[in-house]
């Protein structure tokens, strides 16, 4: 099956812009013999510059709301393959309504595979709500029939930002005070990106048509992340208060103390990481992604 109509849900956030510049990069490495892909992008606003952004580098945008049925087919309508993540912050109800929703309509218009940004251990860890309800859209994409790819990334590389001194977010004053003895598995919305346009390139591939695949890049402690900014040339990037986190710990959001009950209690899931590297050999380590500055420039 060849993947010449490309859709991106969320194109303009950290995971879908990352696929859609890893897209033209593996374009471009195409057999000139082969028809390169078109790739088209979901946004509520094709005139802001984030929207501009992508359609200069070779996208183009579809004005559509994803929680308008209509504006899903007229987006789908031609599309042979999809990217979907869905937004967190919608709350609970909505975010799996506007998965489902797409799952569907997907389907009714014929679209014949769909990558799907899910979560690590969103089968296990019922209790942190956002990976509550990217299971349930999960579980709406596999009872589908559709042809699917389910890439379930740990948490992002970039949550160091939210424990620089200058990041003043209750992350930031929790991070060595509650989360300083746990080990966080981490990888790059970069990676994400290269493993989600690899899917849609390929969705016939047995690696990736049907599979559920974890994202993973290491596990991590806060020392080696002081280590890795150190080395770089960023020391004393981290917010180090002690007793404090545990009155920030109060304050935080129900989805914040359960996805941190989650790490110290349990974990994400082991996984075979070698295994990752034979499909992206060029996946990038904590300390690569600190000294190469990417997603984000942080300083």
């Amino acid at each position: 099956m060849s993947s010449n109509n490309i859709l991106i849900v969320g194109a303009t956030g950290k995971q879908g812009g990352a696929t859609v510049q890893a897209l033209l990069s593996q374009i471009t490495s195409l057999s000139p013999s082969l028809t390169s892909p078109t790739i088209r992008f979901t946004t509520r606003s094709p005139s802001s510059p984030s929207a501009r952004a992508l359609a200069s580098s070779g996208a183009s945008s579809i004005r559509a709301d994803l929680s308008s049925i209509d504006d899903l087919h007229s987006a789908l309508q031609g599309i042979d393959v999809a990217f979907l993540v869905t937004d967190k912050d919608a709350g609970e109800e909505k975010e799996v309504e506007m998965g489902i929703r797409f799952v569907e309509a997907a389907k009714e218009v014929g679209v014949k595979h769909v990558v799907f940004a899910s979560v690590a251990d969103a089968d296990v860890a019922s209790t942190v709500p956002h990976f509550r309800t990217k299971y349930k859209i999960e579980q709406a994409l596999i009872e589908s029939g559709l042809s699917h790819t389910i890439l379930r990334p740990v948490v992002f590389m970039r949550l160091l930002l939210h424990f620089r001194p200058q990041t003043p977010r209750p992350l930031s004053r929790l991070g060595n005070a509650v989360l300083k003895r746990v080990l966080i598995a981490l990888i790059s919305t970069t990676d994400i990106g290269h493993f989600a346009a690899l899917a849609l390139l390929n969705p016939t591939s047995p690696t990736f048509k049907n599979q559920i695949i974890p994202l993973f890049s290491d596990v991590y402690s806060v020392k080696d992340w002081e280590k890795a900014t150190d080395k770089a040339g960023r020391k004393g990037w981290f917010w180090t208060q002690g007793a404090e986190g545990k009155v920030v710990w109060l304050t935080l959001s129900v989805t914040y103390r359960r996805m941190t009950e989650f790490f110290k209690d349990r974990g994400f899931t082991q996984i075979d990481v070698a295994a990752l590297k034979k499909i992206h050999p060029g996946s990038l380590s904590l300390e690569d992604w600190v000294q190469q500055g990417v997603e984000g420039k942080a300083k």
